[in-house]
């Protein structure tokens, strides 16, 4: 089979369903994202093996030239009716693989990076230093859908079986930085809608956190919204890290099933994000299609 990034991207970009106009939403010019990341669990690929990491990386190495090893994540599963996601290991009978990354630095800052394991796939855009900024989630898509196609391609050729996707993964992680004289409980209340009135405890209120989930049928499975402080660890500041997870199970495992489920968890996420956040900050991160 014919591998190569550049051909897999323009493959995918003619399918036309990176974003369906019906789940459009709000957007930003200067988003406060600090990191991205599309995922997708599967059942565990038995035949892998530890070599099969090396010769995968063959076919990325030339976007992705350094490897790392990482523990493995362990499975997790939105279950309807259970608060908190299944988590577990999954049995077999051959020797645990490690996690592989293989990143990649970008011209326009930042960096990118692949993570697979048996059973997992992962592309992660991670902003670093003050020039990098959050290229776009149509970007995002199309780079973890063009690598997608590369490791299909691969499983295939090495006959390690099929991916029969369980679960799908979008994160946004959100970096927001104190305002000059403001402390972190006064930065929380100028940009979270969830802050706006005074909680009746006595004292300075100097911690706090949130972390709420919800089921939502279109996604089969759970958006989750958490906010609590946290440093940068580029430049050591204090900051509010804001997450927003979207997990759940896709119709299927084709790669129009996994669109639809991104483009629906995208939509989610966004205006999620919209209504945590305040006006005031929509005005400085440069709303669009309000």
């Amino acid at each position: 089979m014919e591998y190569g990034c550049q051909a897999c991207t323009l493959n995918t970009l003619r399918r036309g369903y990176l974003v369906d106009p019906k789940t459009k939403t709000v957007t930003f010019k200067n988003p406060p994202v600090a990191e991205a990341v599309l995922g997708i669990q599967f059942a565990p690929l038995d035949k892998m093996r530890i070599t099969d990491f090396g010769l995968l990386w063959q076919h990325l190495k030339n976007d992705f030239p350094q490897v790392q090893e990482r523990d493995r994540m362990v499975p997790t599963v939105e279950l309807k009716g259970q608060s908190i996601p299944e988590i577990g290991w999954r049995l077999s009978n051959v020797v645990e693989l490690p996690r592989v990354w293989f990143v990649g630095e970008l011209s326009s800052g930042g960096r990118h990076f692949i993570q697979i394991q048996p059973d997992r796939y992962l592309y992660n855009w991670h902003g670093t230093g003050s020039t990098a900024s959050y290229p776009s989630y149509e970007s995002n898509t199309s780079v973890f859908f063009s690598n997608l196609d590369i490791l299909r391609k691969y499983i295939a050729d090495a006959q390690l079986g099929e991916l029969q996707v369980d679960q799908c993964e979008l994160t946004y992680v959100n970096h927001i930085f104190l305002d000059e004289g403001l402390d972190l409980s006064a930065m929380a209340t100028k940009a979270f809608t969830a802050f706006g009135s005074e909680i009746p405890l006595p004292g300075h209120r100097d911690r706090f956190a949130f972390n709420v989930s919800s089921w939502l049928d279109e996604l089969n499975g759970r958006l989750h919204a958490s906010l609590q402080p946290a440093q940068n660890m580029e430049t050591r500041q204090i900051i509010l890290d804001f997450r927003i997870i979207a997990r759940g199970q896709p119709q299927g495992s084709d790669d129009s099933q996994l669109v639809d489920w991104f483009n629906m968890a995208h939509h989610f996420a966004l205006d999620s994000f919209k209504s945590l956040t305040t006006s005031e900050m929509h005005k400085r991160w440069g709303i669009l299609n309000p």
